[in-house]
């Protein structure tokens, strides 16, 4: 799910990903995700229902201080959901998508946007 989620909304969220082709882009970037994935410093924080644990609401995939991604739900933003998928300062961004843009100018000016680390 986290795999699939990224993907397509790093995609769809990002002007410059959209002109990739799209078949180079699903075959090479899944490798690049599961990667960072199996990093041994990886973490991957899950907003479940309580009452429904088969309903993810969103994810985040973060390092120490890196934030490399989060996804919530559409009809679920605005109701602090990512901002609990996030309960640590982080210094850098991996990831940005239109939406991720406006929150990281209005909310963490002070983070650095590294797609390397």
């Amino acid at each position: 799910m986290v795999l699939a989620k990224w993907m397509r909304t790093l995609r769809f969220g990002n002007d410059i990903f959209r002109l990739i082709d799209s078949t180079s882009y699903f075959d090479a970037y899944q490798i690049y995700i599961k990667a960072l994935l199996k990093r041994p410093q990886c973490i991957v924080r899950f907003a479940m229902l309580t009452d429904d644990m088969d309903t993810c609401l969103g994810f985040s995939v973060s390092e120490t201080n890196i934030l490399h991604y989060v996804w919530v739900q559409k009809d679920e933003r605005r109701h602090g959901i990512g901002k609990s998928l996030v309960p640590f300062a982080f210094k850098y961004i991996t990831h940005i998508t239109r939406a991720g843009m406006i929150i990281w100018n209005n909310k963490f000016p002070d983070v650095r946007f590294d797609p390397f680390k």
